[in-house]
């Protein structure tokens, strides 16, 4: 068993109670479970406190370049998240970076931005092109595999409500 496959999959056993906590609310889409399994692998938390932090500090300097940072388990831009009204122009900081937080919203922003860009396809180049804006191998590779394991899952969860 090669390196990469031993820590992908021991992500997504990481990621079984996200994944559990979204299904059971009826957000279980494998295309934006693979997507969120996938950026919370490339982004740790001391990341993402760091982006947080200068997102803050950028929103004070220049609030036009602030909503092109990439924010949230899903990793979406701002303007995605104001877009989809998740978050506001003027929402508090700390109301806000909960919600940047919050696994539901980040399933549901997810979901604006792959609908925005009218992704209906199962294409996992097309669907990380419209969500990340580029492609690599390995991204795509990381992507692959969480979207072969999230329409597995989800299959066993439909089977079992059925």
């Amino acid at each position: 068993m090669s390196a990469h496959f031993q820590k992908t999959s021991k992500h997504w056993d990481e990621f079984s109670g996200i994944r559990a906590a979204l299904a059971a609310s009826g957000r279980c889409e494998p295309k934006i479970l693979a997507l969120l399994a996938t950026e919370t692998y490339f982004r740790s938390t001391i990341h993402r406190v760091l982006e947080y932090l200068y997102w803050i500090v950028i929103d004070a300097i220049n609030p036009a370049r602030a909503d092109f940072i990439s924010l949230g388990i899903s990793q979406a831009q701002v303007h995605h998240w104001r877009r989809a009204g998740i978050v506001s122009q003027t929402s508090l900081r700390i109301s806000t970076l909960a919600r940047f937080w919050n696994p539901f919203l980040n399933y549901d922003v997810c979901n604006f931005v792959l609908s925005t860009n009218m992704v209906n396809t199962e294409n996992m180049a097309v669907i990380l092109r419209a969500y990340t804006g580029r492609v690599t191998r390995y991204h795509l590779s990381v992507f692959a595999f969480f979207f072969q394991k999230a329409r597995r899952d989800v299959e066993v969860i439909r089977s079992c409500t059925l």
